[in-house]
């Protein structure tokens, strides 16, 4: 590799860390492509045009992110209620009334989410859905009378329309600090 080569590497590097990064500020470099062989100026465009594309690909790339947590107490009927934890403390490239409702996360934008939820309750135990299958279970030890904290976590691959939820196992009382939150990852 010679040093023009080097310094197109270091700079695509550069620009995808940049990018990745939310780091706004331009970068220049200057790579004379008006000499050398052929072969090695098309591989060089080629190069530059697929990181031109990775670079675009990441701009458009949308954060997605939500924490809820429950105020006060909220009971569930039975096996397959949905908590409902309404409250919505932190939210982002979300919107709550079509993408957040009544409990219910909706996928609008496919890729790799993190999902997890802290239930404070009395001996029980919960899952997080995907649509109609549980992705991971949470489980609240503690003494008979007591509220304990359980929590779960969860990395699901979400198509659009998915649904994620968080499911009793039993008819059970869930208190202050409960919280469900998704975060898209990729």
């Amino acid at each position: 590799l010679d040093w023009k080569m080097l310094m197109l590497i270091f700079y695509g590097v550069l620009c995808f860390w940049c990018v990745a990064n939310g780091v706004r500020a331009p970068v220049y470099a200057e790579v004379d492509l008006g000499k050398g062989n052929g072969d090695e100026l098309t591989g060089m465009r080629e190069s530059i045009a697929s990181m031109k594309s990775d670079i675009e690909s990441l701009k458009h790339r949308k954060r997605v992110s939500m924490v809820a947590c429950l105020q006060g107490s909220f009971t569930a009927s039975g096996a397959g209620s949905v908590l409902q934890i309404l409250d919505i403390k932190t939210i982002y490239g979300i919107t709550p009334s079509s993408q957040y409702r009544n409990g219910i996360f909706t996928c609008k934008d496919r890729g790799l989410y993190m999902v997890f939820a802290t239930v404070t309750s009395i001996k029980t135990s919960f899952k997080i859905m995907r649509n109609k299958t549980s992705v991971s279970r949470g489980f609240i030890g503690g003494n008979s009378g007591h509220y304990s904290s359980g929590s779960s976590i969860a990395f699901v691959q979400l198509d659009e329309k998915d649904q994620i939820s968080i499911q009793a196992d039993k008819q059970m009382t869930i208190g202050d600090r409960s919280c469900f939150g998704v975060i898209k990852i990729d």
